[in-house]
């Protein structure tokens, strides 16, 4: 019986294997271990779906897509499965043949201020002012305990 050992301690998406473990469908070789992806992995879906629609929309096929992204039919269907999960650069590649581009922009987090203003409208003003009296008590109280006393 050979000995696994978790490399990323409870919520490990990766064991170490001996070799004689047999092969692992998902692996990674390194010297004479295997790096084996446990079903916790989480896994990028953003791509495939985007590739699909994209494709749909220009009415293709996955053959006629790989040819038009010079790739093959089988990499198209392994990013639109899930198997595999295309660079960036290759997923711009296949949705540009596609008649599409990929735009990416960073963006703050949005607050949600706007929806708050609009549920705080739906409240007795009594229940508002309570909740607010609420959250600033919260607030310097917590704000007290981060700064140092003078004593």
């Amino acid at each position: 019986m050979s000995e696994k050992l978790a490399l990323l301690a409870d919520d490990s998406n990766i064991e170490l294997c001996d070799e004689d473990d047999g092969p692992a469908p998902f692996g990674i070789r390194a010297n004479r271990h295997l790096y084996r992806y446990t079903d916790s992995v989480a896994t990028e879906t953003y791509s495939r779906h985007l590739i699909r629609m994209a494709r749909r929309k220009a009415g293709l096929t996955q053959s006629d897509l790989a040819t038009l992204a010079k790739t093959s039919q089988a990499a198209i269907s392994a990013y639109e499965s899930g198997r595999r999960s295309p660079s960036v650069q290759t997923l711009a590649r296949i949705l540009e043949a596609a008649g599409f581009d990929l735009r990416m922009r960073l963006a703050l987090p949005d607050t949600h201020d706007c929806t708050r203003r609009v549920a705080e409208a739906l409240l007795p003003a009594a229940e508002l002012e309570a909740f607010n009296k609420r959250e600033r008590t919260r607030s310097s109280l917590a704000k007290a305990r981060r700064e140092p006393s003078d004593a």
